[in-house]
């Protein structure tokens, strides 16, 4: 179990996930209208990996937020893995989460070059915005960890190089893939204890809100940005979410230096960058 975090940053630290994931959030989005999706998926027995190498960051989370492009507050359907805006990802291998087969490969229109694997659970992963066509051909057989493609910028859904990673039941309905993969059997990040999921929301010395957790770091550069978020969470919660934490209005998050800044995320074991 993790040492308690020493007093001086202590006061930041939440003991719970605030991710847009779990039973809660499909009652609210539900609610809200928005395509439904099924948060405690049966979970494949092979072993299970991120599509990134390490290190790597998650992007925009699974869960309601404001499409980058369209300006469309709905459902985001999958994991972004890499960093947002900047385009040094771009060629990175893209790997499958687990083993399966090819059922897809494709050029979408918002999506870019795209690469589906079914799983022996069938269960499907689906990679967009890849740099280029897949070589795989529909048929192949893939291995937990075989290079799918390469992270790019095609489609027209995209900011900037990442990979955005969609999980599907077999019945269809879009889960949280980063829950689907560090919660099955073999996955070497599933958490071990609750004090192993801490968060931080923190203000750094540029300006910018900063949310840490395990693995992640998601940046909010702007008040409109931070706010849509905080309004979501609370939208989910009026409608009876019970396991998002309630974010603080802006001018109650705490500044911080960029000593304690990197002190919190080591802690944590966020990225710093």
């Amino acid at each position: 179990m993790k040492q308690p975090p020493p007093p001086e940053i202590a006061k930041y630290l939440i003991s719970r996930r605030a991710l847009l994931v779990g039973a809660g959030v499909a009652v609210g989005a539900a609610a809200l209208g928005v395509d439904a999706f099924d948060a405690t998926p049966a979970h494949a027995a092979a072993g299970m990996r991120h599509p990134l190498d390490a290190p790597f960051e998650y992007r925009d989370v699974f869960g309601l937020r404001k499409h980058p492009v369209t300006g469309v507050i709905k459902l985001h359907e999958g994991q972004d893995y890499g960093k947002y805006h900047v385009n040094s990802w771009s060629g990175a291998p893209i790997r499958a989460i687990t083993g399966g087969t090819v059922v897809l490969n494709e050029v979408w229109g918002g999506g870019g070059n795209v690469i589906r694997i079914r799983h022996a659970d069938n269960h499907t992963s689906t990679y967009m915005h890849m740099l280029s066509r897949s070589p795989l051909s529909v048929g192949t057989t893939v291995a937990v960890g075989a290079v799918l493609g390469q992270i790019g910028n095609t489609g027209t859904w995209t900011t900037g190089a990442h990979l955005h990673l969609e999980v599907r039941t077999p019945a269809g309905a879009a889960i949280d893939p980063v829950s689907y993969i560090n919660n099955s059997p073999g996955s070497p990040e599933t958490p071990t204890t609750k004090e192993d999921n801490m968060e931080a929301i923190v203000k750094v010395p540029t300006g910018a809100i900063v949310h840490l957790r395990t693995g992640g770091k998601t940046d909010f550069g702007s008040v409109e940005q931070y706010n849509a978020f905080r309004m979501q969470v609370n939208t989910l919660r009026s409608l009876g979410a019970t396991d998002l934490m309630p974010l603080p209005e802006l001018a109650t998050v705490p500044g911080i230096t960029w000593e304690t800044f990197t002190f919190l995320a080591q802690y944590i074991g966020a990225p710093t960058q």
